[in-house]
Parts: C-alpha cells; sequence; structure tokens
C-alpha cells in the first residue's frame, strides 16, 4: 500500500518545466548545437566565395604539400588552414564543400563551449551562453566561411575544457590534450598568441592553490615551452616576412583604423571602453544589444567576484574563474594600444567570444535568480532581435547580392559574349574571384613580368589585374592605372577591354563612378550580376592621359 501510495502522488506531482530543463539540459544543448548546425550550412551554401576565402584556397591548391607550405605565408595568417584545405580539396571544390570543415568546426566549438561552460558554472550559464554562441550573425557567419576562425574558436573550447578537466581529473592525458588544442590555436590564427598568454596566467593562478600531481605540472610546462617554440616559428617564417605592420597591413587604414590606439586620435580611457563595448557589439551583430550584452559581462564578472567558490567546479576559487574572464580582453587591449594588434568589433577578436559568453550568461542566471527558463526566454527573445535588426561592417556583401546564380551568370556572359582576342582587366580582388571562377578552381599560374601587374589565361581568355596596391578599383585609382597598363601590354588604339569589378565595394561600382565623374564616359553600357558584380566594354580609345575637367 505504502509504495502504490507513491506512485499515485508522483503522478499527480505537477510537471515543472524548470525542473525538465535542468534534468535535460545535455539533450537540449544538443538540439541547439543541431540547429546551429543547419544554419551554418544554409550559411554556407549558394553564395560565391569572398576574396579571403578564394585566397585561401588558391594558397593551399598546390600541386605538393611543399608548394603549399612555400606560398602560406602569402596570407597574413599561420599555415594550419593552408594545409588543412590542401587535404581537403581532394574531397571537393565547390563553395559548400570548401566551408564544410568551418562549418564543422564552428559546430564543434559550441558543443565543447557548452561543456567547459558547464563544467565551471552550471547549466543556469552554459544553456544561456550556448545559445549566444550558436546563433549569434558573427559567430554562424565566422563558421561558414573559408576562414582560419572556425579552427581557432574550436581549438580553444577545446584548450579551455581540456585544462579543466586535467585538473578535476589530475589527468596528464587532459592535459596533453589542452596543449594539443593550444598548439592547434596558435596555428589557426594570431590571436591564439594572446589565447596562451591568458591560459598561462590562469593557469599558473590555478595551479598554486590546486598543486595538481607533478606529471601533470610537466605536461602543462612542456606545452608552454612548445606553445613558445611555435610562436618563435611564426614570427622568423612567417610575421617577419610580411614587414613590420604584418598584423596590420592596408588594413589598418580603412576599416581597422580605431581599432589600434593612436595616441594623436585616441584618448587611453576612452579607446579602452568603446573597443570593449564594440566587441560586445560585433559578437551580436547588434549595437543595442552589444551594449546591454557589454553591460551584463561586467555585472556578471562583478557578482562572479563576489562569490566565493563555484557551483559548478568544486575548488574552484571564484577570483580565478574572473582572471580568465577579464585577461583575454586585458591582453587584446594592451596589444592595440602598442599597436601590435586590433581590439574592437572586428573578426580578429572573435576569440573573445567564449568568455563574454561565459561572463554574460553568469550575470544573466544571477538577474533571473537562478530561474533557467527564465534566462532562456530572455536568451532567445535577445537573438532574434540580433537576427531581425543586425549591424551592418564593413566588408559586407548582401547574401542576395553574393548569391552563386550571380557569379554564374558573370561566367557565362565572359564565355559567351567576348572574344579571346579581348583583354580582361580587373583590380586584385577581382582578379582573385576570376582565377577561382573562370579557372574552374585549378592551380592559376601568374605571369608577373609586368611590373605592377600579373595576368593569367583561363579558358582561353587573358586577364590582366593589378597589384594590392589596388585591391579595388575606384575612379581615381583606375585612370592612372589604366592609362600604364595599356602601355605596358602594347595595345593599340581602338582594342576592347573588358573591365570587370566584383567583391567588396566600399563605394559605388566603378562603372557609376566614372559616369558621374566625366561626360565621356556616360556611353558605358555596364553588365550587373548583383550589385557586388560588373563588366563593361572600354575601348583604348576612350581614355586619353588625362581628362580634363576630369
Amino acid at each position: 500500500m505504502p509504495s502504490r501510495t507513491i506512485a499515485t502522488e508522483n503522478k499527480r506531482a505537477p510537471f515543472s518545466s524548470e525542473g525538465w530543463v535542468r534534468s535535460h539540459a545535455d539533450l537540449l544543448a544538443l538540439t541547439i548545437v543541431g540547429a546551429g548546425l543547419l544554419i551554418r550550412l544554409k550559411a554556407a551554401s549558394g553564395t560565391f566565395l569572398n576574396y579571403d576565402e578564394a585566397l585561401h584556397f588558391s594558397l593551399a591548391n598546390q600541386i605538393s604539400w611543399r608548394l603549399a607550405y612555400q606560398v602560406s605565408p602569402g596570407t597574413s595568417h599561420p599555415p594550419l588552414l593552408i594545409f588543412l584545405l590542401h587535404a581537403w580539396r581532394a574531397l571537393g571544390t565547390s563553395g559548400c564543400m570548401l566551408r564544410l570543415p568551418s562549418v564543422l568546426l564552428g559546430t564543434g566549438f559550441c558543443w565543447v563551449s557548452f561543456r567547459w561552460m558547464k563544467n565551471l558554472f552550471g547549466s543556469e550559464t552554459a544553456l544561456p551562453g550556448l545559445i549566444f554562441l550558436a546563433f549569434s550573425p558573427s559567430m554562424v557567419s565566422l563558421s561558414a566561411e573559408v576562414r582560419q576562425y572556425a579552427l581557432l574558436l574550436f581549438f580553444t573550447a577545446c584548450a579551455l575544457y581540456a585544462w579543466e578537466k586535467a585538473l578535476e581529473k589530475n589527468s596528464p592525458l587532459w592535459m596533453l590534450t589542452s596543449v594539443l588544442g593550444l598548439w592547434l590555436a596558435i596555428l589557426s590564427h594570431y590571436s591564439g598568441i594572446l589565447l596562451a598568454a591568458s591560459l598561462g596566467l590562469y593557469a599558473i593562478l590555478r595551479m598554486i592553490t590546486r598543486r595538481p600531481p607533478a606529471a601533470v605540472i610537466a605536461t602543462w610546462a612542456a606545452g608552454q615551452a612548445g606553445a613558445l617554440g611555435i610562436c618563435a616559428f611564426l614570427y622568423f617564417h612567417y610575421i617577419t616576412k610580411l614587414g613590420s605592420t604584418a598584423l596590420q597591413g592596408w588594413m589598418g587604414d580603412t576599416y581597422l583604423h580605431n581599432s589600434y590606439f593612436d595616441p594623436h586620435r585616441h584618448h587611453v580611457v576612452i579607446f579602452i571602453i568603446t573597443r570593449t563595448v564594440s566587441v560586445f557589439q560585433y559578437i551580436f551583430s547588434q549595437p543595442v544589444v552589444g551594449v546591454a550584452g557589454f553591460v551584463l559581462f561586467v555585472a556578471g564578472v562583478m557578482l562572479l567576484w563576489r562569490t566565493k567558490f563555484l557551483p559548478g567546479a568544486a575548488g574552484t576559487r571564484a577570483y580565478q574563474v574572473v582572471a580568465l574572464l577579464v585577461l583575454p580582453f586585458a591582453i587584446n587591449c594592451a596589444a592595440a594600444l602598442a599597436g601590435k594588434y586590433p581590439y574592437g568589433g572586428t573578426r580578429h577578436c572573435a576569440f573573445l567570444a567564449i568568455f563574454a559568453a561565459a561572463g554574460i550568461g553568469f550575470g544573466l542566471g544571477r538577474l533571473v535568480k537562478q530561474r533557467i527558463v527564465a534566462g532562456l526566454s530572455v536568451v532567445v527573445l535577445t537573438m532574434a532581435a540580433c537576427g531581425l535588426f543586425p549591424a551592418r561592417r564593413l566588408p559586407y556583401i548582401a547574401r542576395a547580392d553574393q548569391s552563386q546564380t550571380h557569379m554564374h551568370q558573370l561566367m557565362e556572359f565572359i564565355q559567351q559574349k567576348i572574344p579571346s582576342s579581348d583583354l580582361i582587366f580587373t583590380d586584385e580582388q577581382g582578379g582573385m574571384l576570376l582565377g577561382h571562377y573562370l579557372c574552374e578552381q585549378r592551380p592559376v599560374s601568374l605571369d608577373r613580368s609586368v611590373a605592377g601587374y600579373s595576368s593569367f589565361v583561363c579558358d582561353g581568355h587573358r586577364v590582366v589585374q593589378t597589384r594590392v596596391k589596388e585591391f579595388y578599383f575606384t575612379a581615381e585609382n583606375f585612370l592612372p592605372r589604366w592609362d600604364e597598363m595599356v602601355r605596358a601590354y602594347g595595345l593599340k588604339d581602338g582594342d576592347s577591354v573588358w573591365v570587370v569589378q566584383a567583391g567588396w565595394l566600399w563605394d559605388d561600382p566603378l562603372a557609376q563612378q566614372l559616369q558621374h565623374k566625366s561626360p565621356r564616359f556616360r556611353d558605358l553600357t555596364p553588365q550587373s550580376f548583383g550589385h557586388n558584380i560588373t563588366i563593361f566594354s572600354l575601348p583604348t580609345r576612350i581614355l586619353p592621359s588625362r581628362i580634363p575637367g576630369g
């Protein structure tokens, strides 16, 4: 009879959504990660590669590993992605296939981040933090491009999670896993060096109080030595080849100019505050939500500081985890103050997202008094707002304008409308995209015999492109380069040249700028495929060396 009474009472017990979520946190997390995977697959399909994506593939698209290594310093990043793509291309070279490693690793990053946050803070922090990372437009975009950031994020999460497991289990094997994650993060992106500094300082704080076994400490110490060796290798074999401004380049003068501290333009305190807020605005892809996220992160850190021990990790002192959350921001900011690395609302600081998500998740949990359903409701509404009202940051192409259909239309136009005797002239960005699509993902052999220009032949068409000096054409830089190209390649009066502009635009398309610049260009008949791809014919006689009143 008593057992029957208990069973009856259990059947009558009211359903608790709070209890269900807590008891099924891992299942719910897997569902969220699955939804994140579908969103990333959707984002990775249906669009043509941007310049950076095509560049990474072109460096990897070599006939041997040796050649891939030799050309890998051609991008301002460590070589891991180039090696990965070199092997991956055997499986396929379509845009979606080339983006698939980022999709898979970006999705894996979400799951490992959840496990790390749950291990330290509990489900109240981990589930909201996971939703931020799974559905943030910025995180989705970085996980759907042929870039280094998905690798960086995944290996960052692995290094953090394995470190906590190493101390929890006193396991040298887990510590070795953390070390390998750190090494691969550094080999993925230079911000991995900032991560290594942050994690190294945090590790010292933890080991002072935890005192793990000698084998664990020895594994960690060997890992730090290995990380220093990797940094030295990257410095001498990559960074020095790119010059003293390797991590700035031309971007430091364009959309990253506010991300490096300039004492002539910035006040140090204002720079620190505004750039930190900008990090959160980038993560959420929404300026208002980004400010709210920053405030919640600060509140979370302050509340965490007042906590003695963390509920999710036995024996872990809260101030140590505060250091872990704050150090990456502080070290990144210090690098920007020194003019060595950008800090602010840019993908170059994407590794900060996992620390931001943890701090925000903890602060939100305390704000709603650990009611996990209420916290999840707030997060879902927040991410819906970010998706509906996203901010647009340069460089940017609307998805409709980046449709793969537009690139196919351009290729058909070139093949059907342009005689093989006509020259195609384009800028650095357009040349990279034409090399990828016109040559159908085959290795491109560049002729650099003419100073300031490169040329290649694909599908019977000769393409001449400018070097990096003119990343994209404007009316101002096009005119002198046109005259120079006509002379350098011995074109005759009346020869037809087709000008192609494709990719990111910071201004109006070139044809439109030329038409506004001078009446001589009003008869241009540009053919556009979306807003970001334009082609038009320009007979050489139309342009004298100087245009009066131009």
